[in-house]
C-alpha cells in the first residue's frame, strides 16, 4: 500500500525497514511502478538503531491489514517524535490520537495514504506539532505506565 501510495506523491522517498516473506514481491512492485529511485529497503535491523531511522524520517506509514492487535512501531515511532499515518485497522486507532498525532486511513487504500500523507508533508506547522505531542501520548504505553493502571485496577477490586 505504502509503494502504491508513493506513486502519488511527488518527490517524496519510502524507507522500508524489516524483511520477510514478501520483500521480493515488493522489490518488483517498486520496480515495475519505476520507483526504485525513490525506495530504499534497509533489511531487518537491530532494535537500538530505530530511533536514528525514525530521526530521519518525516511519517511512519503503518499500512498492516492483517493481525495487528497493538501497533509498537506507531508507539515507539510517536516516541521518538515521528507522526504516524496509520491503517485505521486492529490497534492503530488506540495507539495513534488521530488528528493529534497522526492520521488514520481506510486499510489498503493507498489513494487515502497519499492524500494524508500528502496532507501533512504540505503542512509543515502541523507536522511540528503533531511531532511534539507524539512523545507525551506514547508515553502512556511505556511499561511502568501499563503496569500502573493494572495494578490500579487490582487495588479498586481489593
Amino acid at each position: 500500500t505504502a509503494i502504491r501510495a508513493l506513486a502519488h506523491i511527488p518527490r517524496a522517498r519510502l524507507v522500508l525497514a524489516g524483511d520477510g516473506q514478501e520483500r521480493p514481491n515488493l522489490e518488483v512492485l517498486v520496480a515495475e511502478l519505476g520507483l526504485s529511485e525513490r525506495v530504499s529497503f534497509l533489511g531487518a535491523l537491530p532494535r537500538h538503531e530505530l530511533p536514528g531511522v525514525y530521526a530521519a524520517a518525516d511519517l511512519l506509514l503503518a499500512t498492516s491489514y492483517a493481525s495487528e492487535t497493538f501497533g509498537i512501531g506507531p508507539v515507539e515511532s510517536q516516541a521518538c517524535g515521528l507522526p504516524v499515518v496509520a491503517s485505521n485497522f486492529g490497534g492503530f486507532p488506540e495507539v495513534i490520537e488521530a488528528g493529534s498525532t497522526g492520521l488514520l486511513v481506510a486499510p489498503r487504500d493507498h489513494h487515502a495514504l497519499a492524500g494524508a500523507v500528502q496532507t501533512l508533508l504540505a503542512d509543515p506547522a502541523r507536522l511540528r506539532a503533531m511531532s511534539s505531542r507524539a512523545p507525551t501520548w506514547a508515553a502512556q504505553f511505556s511499561w511502568s505506565a501499563v503496569a500502573d493502571r493494572v495494578e490500579a485496577v487490582y487495588q479498586r477490586l481489593i
